[in-house]
């Protein structure tokens, strides 16, 4: 009787346990090179990519099949936002494995003292709905660490386009969102 209840216990905390992890965006989005990418990573660069494009439609003047509004592109907005989740965390893997003083060589390209003013305050809360710290996290870093990585690879006369198409084709990757699948280069949709 009483390993009964110790089951039932185990049982119920873990459903418990999941349930926590899924309603606070624990759960995994995609799993890349050895790395998960939650739902809530992949939620908040999908809320600033979303901010990005409503302003750019709001003020571009329409044109042919430009479109109306940022819901006409979402899937597609979902796609690329995930991709780059994906290749933001290959290069970040590689990025760790080739350069020493890694994070001092990121901080130093991240931190611009014209982040700090009021008015590149106000443009980045504009176009991406999100303060300075957010930005430099979601935007800057990952761009800092694929710039510093290009030119470690450029020094070892590689491409750098090709190979991280390499290194992509290398990548242990799956997609656990619905309608999106990784085809070993790319997040491509399904139907």
């Amino acid at each position: 009787m009483n390993k009964y209840w110790v089951g039932l216990t185990a049982v119920v905390g873990g459903a418990l346990v999941i349930y926590g992890m899924v309603s606070n965006g624990f759960f995994p989005a995609a799993y890349a090179d050895g790395e998960f990418i939650s739902i809530r990573a992949q939620e908040a660069q999908l809320a600033a990519a979303t901010s990005y494009y409503d302003v750019i439609i709001k003020q571009a003047p329409p044109q042919g099949n430009t479109p109306k509004s940022v819901k006409e592109i979402l899937p597609e907005i979902r796609r690329g936002v995930t991709e780059k989740l994906i290749e933001n965390s290959i290069i970040r893997r590689q990025f760790l494995k080739k350069i020493n003083d890694s994070q001092k060589l990121v901080d130093a390209k991240v931190n611009d003292p014209a982040l700090d003013k009021e008015e590149a305050k106000k443009n980045i809360k504009a176009l991406y709905g999100m303060e300075v710290p957010a930005f430099k996290q979601m935007v800057l870093v990952p761009q800092a660490r694929k710039e510093l990585l290009a030119a470690k690879v450029a020094e070892e006369k590689l491409n750098f386009d090709e190979w991280l198409k390499e290194q992509k084709k290398k990548a242990k990757v799956i997609v656990f969102l619905k309608g999106l699948k990784w085809n070993g280069t790319e997040v491509v949709t399904t139907k």
